[in-house]
């Protein structure tokens, strides 16, 4: 990584706010990095343009399968990606479905932040961010 390079991890790049963040930070000349869980459905319709950019695909967006709730792949994406900022942004995939199952979709969400914010510590650059927008709080990760 070069000096002074802005390198973001977002999870739920697949989503409506992820995607948008992404359209917005490779405007600013970042390097963005996104994780996504391993569906049927090869298309993510929303980021889809840009994977079939290549000028974009392959040399400044990078997507990488991964689960909230394996450690080990989470450790090897911050190894390997060395993010210097995170953006938070997986979660329910069906907002209806959060209402039907509450305990099951804030258990899956707060797993999901402490796995991120224990397996990001020494791997992702100095003043990360952490970000949960969907509960409107974000927390600087030093």
């Amino acid at each position: 990584m070069k000096e002074n390079e802005k390198v973001a991890l977002i999870t739920g790049i697949g989503g409506q706010d992820g995607s948008y963040l992404t359209e917005l930070l490779l405007e600013k000349n970042y390097t963005v990095h996104g994780m996504v869980r391993r569906t049927s459905n090869l298309l993510r319709s929303r980021i889809e343009h840009l994977r079939r950019d290549e000028k974009i695909y392959g040399q400044r967006l990078f997507l990488h399968y991964g689960d909230l709730s394996d450690g080990t792949t989470l450790r090897r994406i911050f190894r390997d990606v060395r993010p210097t900022e995170l953006y938070h942004l997986a979660g329910q995939s069906h907002v209806g479905l959060s209402f039907k199952i509450p305990e099951s979709h804030l258990r899956r969400g707060g797993n999901g932040d402490a796995a991120l914010a224990r397996d990001r510590t020494g791997s992702a650059g100095a003043g990360a961010v952490l970000s949960r927008l969907e509960l409107g709080n974000s927390w600087q990760c030093n």
